[in-house]
């Protein structure tokens, strides 16, 4: 088109060709002709030379469209690739799937395809699905799951049903759960329908109901019986305690008198005795001493654990209290040439707290630190303050000590530890877990740390002021 265009505006602007001759006389007769015709002829090179460039831009714009239709071919071929597998990948999982999976025509209803499971699971042959209506093979007949579930599937995408019943080609019930979803292939709608055997899923689920329902029953009739025990053992408990705490005088009663009249024998005051009487009747206001406390321990802790104890707090100086515990303690540590130290902050001296319970805590830990110290050894008495609140009071002594394992025992009660200087000594495995008890229930703590061939430090934490009983 471009060439036919230059060959135009040449016509128009060049002179017909004449002859040579012609030619000849002309350029004889009219000068300057040569001129233009020299001018027309750069022009005509001028057109030639941008026919050549457009015709190899054109070549090059149909180079890039081949190449661009080879890129598409190539494109559409890796898709076809891509379909292809993806359609094998689809066909082997439908092949080898173990659930029931039946693909129908969504307008008419009819099994356009069936996997092998269908066989496995109703015993119909892929052949006996293919070409027929969901709701004319036997185990769909009269199911909800098929033509009522069809109609219903034109409006929905997805219908769910759960513990569906079916009954296979040689009449075995089975149970599944039948799930159909719509979906577009090729603008045309199918349905697939994926039917899976829960038979051994709900038996399972029967048999743990049952076995659960079983269980609570049990658990029921258990928790009735622990409850009556509970109760009874309570109950006897609560007698045993009662029966302690009210025979506190009948016990008391006769040991003080044999601790009254022995001690009077002691004193010569039915007149003066041989040595031997004096041996006898020291010991025994001993064991009558020994026997009173381990009634009065017994008796307290029964009246700890019955909730019979009372508190009577009142405003009192620690170490005046002290000093009245070592007073009793001091002739057991003379005996063994102890020395009894006392260290006290001012500031943690006055307390408002039980007198008598703290006084019984104190003696039952200076006891305890006396007798298990050696001959020549020493014990602490050291009282401050933990916060504004709070006292410490700390028991240290230079005794045996105590094994690490063996800590957790010592606030048992009757329990005594294993320890062969342990079973030297008289006593009950009373006074700690009587301690402990007391403490706890002045609201505060009791805790201990030893050494073996060192000693022991017994830490007890309690409030300035009484909180009253804790429950």
């Amino acid at each position: 088109m471009f060439t036919k265009r230059l060959q135009g505006i040449l016509e128009k602007e060049l002179p017909p060709q004449l002859p040579a001759e012609e030619k000849k006389n002309q350029n004889g007769d009219r000068p300057g002709q040569d001129s233009r015709i020299e001018q027309a002829e750069t022009r005509t090179d001028e057109a030639n030379t941008r026919t050549e460039e457009a015709n190899t831009r054109t070549e090059e714009a149909n180079t890039r469209t081949d190449q661009a239709n080879t890129r598409t071919d190539e494109a559409e071929a890796r898709n076809v690739q891509a379909i292809l597998a993806s359609e094998r990948r689809y066909r082997r999982l439908f092949e080898t799937a173990q659930d029931g999976i039946l693909i129908l025509d969504a307008e008419t209803g009819r099994v356009v395809d069936a996997n092998p499971f269908m066989k496995d699971l109703l015993g119909y042959s892929q052949e006996e699905f293919l070409g027929r209506k969901l709701w004319e093979i036997g185990p769909f007949k009269g199911s909800v799951a098929s033509k009522t579930a069809f109609a219903e599937l034109q409006l929905k995408d997805c219908i769910r049903y759960e513990a569906l019943p079916l009954e296979t080609k040689e009449g075995r019930r089975v149970e599944v759960e039948f799930i159909s979803n719509a979906y577009l292939v090729d603008k045309k709608r199918l349905i697939q329908c994926n039917i899976r055997d829960i038979t051994e899923r709900k038996r399972t689920e029967e048999e743990i109901h049952s076995l659960n329902a079983g269980l609570e029953q049990r658990v029921a009739e258990r928790t009735i019986e622990l409850q009556s025990a509970k109760e009874q053992a309570e109950s006897a408990d609560r007698m045993k305690s009662a029966f302690l705490a009210n025979m506190s005088h009948e016990l008391r009663t006769p040991l003080n008198g044999i601790i009254g009249f022995s001690e009077f024998l002691i004193d010569g005051k039915t007149g003066a005795l041989t040595a031997k009487q004096s041996e006898y009747v020291t010991d025994i206001f001993n064991s009558g001493r020994h026997l009173l406390q381990l009634i009065n321990d017994v008796l307290d802790l029964a009246k700890v654990e019955a909730g019979e104890i009372d508190l009577h707090p009142e405003t009192f100086s620690v170490g005046k209290a002290i000093k009245e515990v070592c007073s009793a303690i001091e002739p057991m540590a003379q005996r063994k040439k102890l020395a009894i130290r006392i260290k006290i902050e001012p500031s943690a001296d006055e307390v408002t707290l039980d007198k008598q319970k703290l006084k019984q805590v104190l003696f039952n830990l200076l006891s305890n630190a006396v007798k298990f110290t050696e001959d020549g050894g020493s014990v602490n008495i050291i009282v401050d303050l933990c916060d504004e609140t709070h006292l410490r009071l700390q028991v240290q002594d230079s005794g045996i000590g105590i094994k690490a394992e063996d800590l957790d025992k010592l606030f048992i009660e009757f329990r005594q530890l294993d320890s062969g200087l342990a079973r030297r000594h008289q006593g009950t495995g009373l006074g700690l877990a009587l301690t402990k008890k007391i403490v706890e229930f002045e609201h505060g703590t009791i805790d201990v740390k030893s050494e073996v061939g060192k000693g022991s430090i017994f830490t007890v934490i309690l409030p300035r002021v009484s909180k009253g009983r804790s429950t």
